[in-house]
């Protein structure tokens, strides 16, 4: 990487944020999740997060289901500090967690394009009926090439915040790509072992089935189209452009 790029080591779990993007009709939408950073400059690694847990009635313990964002579909990554919360999530019946109220309150904005859609990750057998605006939401934002996600600043470390802003110079076409951190993002490792799936509907942006609806014949030939050149095992989430390591 070039010499004025600095050195990052992030890991960074739990992180509050919502996030905001444009839906098929061009209307704002937005949700609150959580986000894990991981990136590393030393070993050219990183992985980005989203997450949102789960809990039935039926349920022992929460499900955890997954958005993951591979730095070599980032097409470009901007940051901006002491913006302003999207609208239509402060005049929300149920304003997000991030949005405290404390005095000299201050956020930043990760403004993501990528050249591919989202991986939407979650259990072997996923609780779609019961939990279906969940799915539905989280479905609607893995599609999407353009996305801002909204966190405060205010309890984050300066020198983390200084890593953060450093994002943009890291994934300029001018870099040397990251890559992605195979170890995270194997998929044999999720619940407890029992490993997680790729659950992605592969109907159009504008459809609102769920994966598992459409007859089979509208599956395969759309999975067939969203998936051109990826060859994805059933047990793995294989970022594109990389094969995976033998382990």
């Amino acid at each position: 990487m070039g010499g004025d790029v600095v050195h990052c080591d992030i890991h960074l779990r739990g992180l509050a944020v919502v996030v905001a993007w444009n839906d098929h009709d061009h209307h704002m939408r937005h949700t609150e999740l959580d986000i894990d950073l991981h990136l590393d400059t030393a070993n050219n690694q990183a992985l980005f997060t989203l997450g949102r847990s789960v809990l039935g009635q039926d349920l022992r313990r929460p499900i955890n289901l997954f958005l993951f964002i591979y730095p070599e579909s980032i097409e470009s990554l901007e940051f901006e500090a002491d913006v302003r919360l999207p609208t239509s999530a402060i005049l929300d019946h149920q304003p997000p967690a991030i949005l405290d109220h404390q005095p000299h309150q201050r956020f930043g904005c990760l403004r993501f394009v990528t050249s591919r859609s989202l991986d939407f990750i979650g259990p072997q057998d996923p609780p779609l009926e019961e939990f279906r605006d969940v799915f539905h939401t989280m479905n609607a934002l893995s599609l999407v090439l353009n996305f801002n996600i909204y966190f405060n600043m205010s309890p984050i470390q300066p020198e983390l915040l200084r890593q953060i802003s450093s994002f943009p110079s890291l994934f300029s076409p001018t870099n040397r790509r990251l890559e992605t951190d195979v170890r995270r993002a194997d998929l044999r490792t999720l619940y407890g072992g029992l490993g997680g799936r790729r659950i992605n509907t592969v109907l159009s942006p504008a459809s609102s089935a769920l994966p598992g609806n459409g007859t089979e014949e509208e599956v395969t030939t759309a999975e067939k189209a969203a998936n051109v050149g990826l060859q994805r095992p059933a047990h793995t989430s294989t970022p594109p452009g990389r094969k995976r390591q033998s382990r």
